[in-house]
């Protein structure tokens, strides 16, 4: 190993105190950056995996179930329009789940599981399609946060005050809200037999939804359309503004953070090695190797900090989505590629910047400053 390299490396060992001092401001910087782009990133496919993988249908078309021949009007002129549609029963009950918490989440009770599955895709916990066959089926926010498992009971309670229960026949994937449930139409007439359709989840992306808004209100036992993915994803949007304004914060914080302390930290310790560095000099060194000396030992820090922020990071990103999870939220949790790099970019070229405008003290050093 060259003999600067070696001086270097006996430095990192010795000055203990500056080594730690430098990887928490590198490494803090990196996490508050990691922490708050990792949440953004998180909500951001949490919103993209819920409405365009779980979620294919944009409106809830309700009609009256007791009006003669409505359904089937609906569907010939969801047909005409090249719609994809499954007819369901849609409806709120009151949920006490097997902890005794109570919720009212929107319950769909397919005609068709077929057609349902081409609106509706959640996976369940081995990764394939659920097929909600064989009883009810929720939320894996009951399995994961809640420690609900299947075979537990959940209890309902109608609009019209008839109580009934069903046990979980298994979960499935959904982010952002649990408040949803699926149950088969068997299942669901074994507890609530006088059950009718009353509604169709119905994909109007790609399709003239003006035209078919403008006749359904022509329909007799037409009710209203519900713009159900709109609402949902425009609320969760604006969450995402909220955690959008938080990794800024977290970002300006690092940068200020990183600035105050390693331009502090720098200045010092070139100061400290003024003498070794025109000893350097004066054995010949040129200011290139000499410059070397301290941005070989920052960049040894920085790239440590890095990865230390960035690990301590996403461990933080992800506790504080729990956090903001509530109690009826669910967010992709994992590790943020993209939120790791763009801290390591952010933290490397201010890092970069600082050391490059200290390095230039360095050249105003002269033999005559050996004593001073």
């Amino acid at each position: 190993m060259p003999l600067l390299d070696r001086i270097i490396f006996t430095n990192l060992r010795q000055d203990k105190r500056r080594v730690i001092a430098m990887l928490i401001g590198i490494g803090g910087s990196a996490m508050l950056v990691t922490a708050g782009l990792t949440c953004l990133n998180n909500m951001s496919r949490s919103i993209g995996v819920q409405y365009n993988q779980y979620y294919l249908f944009d409106e809830v078309i309700r009609y009256d179930p007791s009006k003669d021949g409505v359904s089937s009007e609906l569907q010939a002129l969801l047909d005409k329009y090249g719609a994809s549609y499954s007819e369901v029963y849609f409806t709120h009950v009151l949920t006490t789940d097997p902890n005794g918490a109570a919720k009212i989440p929107d319950t769909f009770v397919p005609v068709d599981l077929e057609s349902f599955a081409r609106v509706v895709n959640f996976d369940n916990a081995d990764e394939e399609q659920t097929d909600y066959t064989g009883g009810l089926w929720v939320s894996d926010f009951y399995n994961s946060k809640l420690g609900v498992q299947t075979g537990e009971t959940m209890q309902f309670q109608s609009l019209t005050g008839e109580k009934a229960e069903l046990p979980i026949s298994g979960f499935y994937k959904n982010y952002l809200t649990s408040l949803n449930m699926v149950v088969d139409m068997e299942t669901w007439k074994s507890v609530y037999p006088n059950t009718l359709p009353n509604a169709f989840l119905v994909k109007t992306d790609g399709i003239d939804a003006d035209g078919l808004r403008a006749e359904l209100n022509e329909l007799d036992g037409y009710i209203c359309s519900l713009p159900y993915r709109a609402n949902s994803e425009s609320a969760f949007n604006a969450i995402l503004g909220i955690i959008a304004v938080i990794a800024l914060i977290f970002t300006v914080m690092a940068v200020l953070l990183l600035f105050m302390l390693l331009i502090n930290l720098l200045d010092m310790y070139i100061a400290e090695k003024k003498r070794e560095l025109i000893i350097l000099k004066i054995n010949g060194y040129p200011n290139k190797k000499v410059r070397e000396y301290i941005w070989k030992d920052t960049l040894i820090l920085t790239f440590t900090g890095i990865v230390i922020g960035a690990v301590l990071g996403t461990v933080e990103g992800n506790f504080t989505q729990s956090s903001l999870e509530g109690s009826s939220m669910l967010m992709y949790h994992g590790i943020s590629w993209g939120a790791c790099a763009a801290a390591a970019a952010i933290t490397a070229l201010l890092a970069l910047v600082i050391t490059l405008v200290e390095l230039r003290k360095i050249d105003r050093f002269h033999l005559s400053d050996i004593n001073n």
